[in-house]
């Protein structure tokens, strides 16, 4: 009588296991490196020198980046594991020399090169030259949207200025919008583009 023996079919997919966390956040203009990922199965063992990636990451324009790490065994079954890179503004993404265009009417014209710098709170701006006569102006950044704070008088007009604005996906236009409100009389609003150099 003969025996036969029979092998159990391989149906299992391997596990793809992320190295580290599975949504990265990177500052627009900086440096995203993989961490990768590591790859097991139960038949064929460690396969992590076989994953592949699909998917790329821009760290120069802001979005979200999906990355999908695949891989398959012996038998064909396949393994994923996905993992999201964020790429958005931060303080630093605004730092620099600027160019201004400006549809302000006088006496609110806004100097036409300006130099943003880092102010004393942790996502505060500082726009010097803001008028053509001087001052500067504080703002508050949260990603792409920015606040002018609250209170300030910052050229010799002694206006006190409001407005709100974005930073452009490639971090290199900030446009504002504001409002003058002198001490007597209306308010008038105006919008300023800032180019970086």
């Amino acid at each position: 009588m003969a025996i036969v023996g029979c092998k159990k079919d391989d149906t299992s997919a391997p596990i793809v296991t992320l190295n580290g966390a599975s949504t990265v956040n990177v500052d627009l203009g900086g440096t995203f490196t993989d961490p990768g990922a590591t790859a097991t199965d139960d038949v064929d063992g460690d396969l992590s020198s076989a994953i592949s990636v699909t998917g790329t990451v821009n760290a120069n324009m802001s979005g979200s980046y999906p990355l999908t790490y695949t891989v398959a065994d012996a038998a064909g079954n396949v393994g994923t594991a996905s993992r999201t890179v964020v790429v958005a503004p931060s303080r630093n993404s605004y730092l620099g020399t600027f160019t201004a265009s400006e549809n302000c009417p006088p006496p609110y014209n806004l100097a036409t090169t300006c130099t943003i710098s880092a102010g004393t709170g942790p996502n505060q701006i500082v726009i010097s030259l803001f008028y053509f006569n001087g001052g500067s102006l504080t703002l508050s950044v949260d990603g792409s949207d920015v606040t002018v704070d609250a209170g300030q008088a910052p050229n010799p007009l002694g206006e006190s200025v409001t407005g709100t604005g974005t930073l452009n996906a490639s971090g290199t236009v900030l446009t504002m919008n504001y409002t003058f409100t002198p001490g007597a009389g209306s308010p008038s609003s105006c919008t300023s583009t800032y180019t970086k150099n």
